[in-house]
C-alpha cells in the first residue's frame, strides 16, 4: 500500500477544491523548510498544511496570489491522507 495526500481548500468566495500533492510539490516543501513531510504529523505547524496547498494549486495549473496574500483568500484546509494499493507490476525476471 502507499499513501496519497491530498488537500481540501475553501476560498472566501465559497469555491472548495481538492488537491493531490504531488512528489513536485513535496520535494519544493521539504526543500522550503529543510524537514521531510512526515514531521508534519509531529511538528504541527499549520502554515505547513497551508504551505502545501498553496503549492498545489500552483502546480494544479492555478494562478495564485503571493503566499501571505492567498491566505487572505483561504478559509480552511484539511489535509487528507489515504491507502491506495500499489499495482503488481510483473519483474522482467519473471
Amino acid at each position: 500500500m502507499a499513501a496519497t495526500m491530498s488537500v481540501i481548500v475553501e476560498h472566501t468566495n465559497g469555491e472548495k477544491a481538492t488537491l493531490a500533492i504531488l512528489p513536485k510539490t513535496i520535494v519544493a516543501f521539504e526543500r522550503k523548510f529543510k524537514i521531510g513531510l512526515g514531521a508534519i504529523a509531529t511538528d504541527n505547524k499549520m502554515e505547513y498544511i497551508y504551505w502545501l496547498a498553496w503549492d498545489a494549486e500552483h502546480v494544479a495549473g492555478q494562478v495564485v496570489k503571493p503566499f501571505d496574500d492567498w491566505l487572505d483568500d483561504v478559509v480552511s484546509v484539511e489535509a487528507e491522507e489515504e491507502e491506495v494499493p500499489l499495482e503488481k507490476t510483473p519483474s522482467p525476471l519473471s
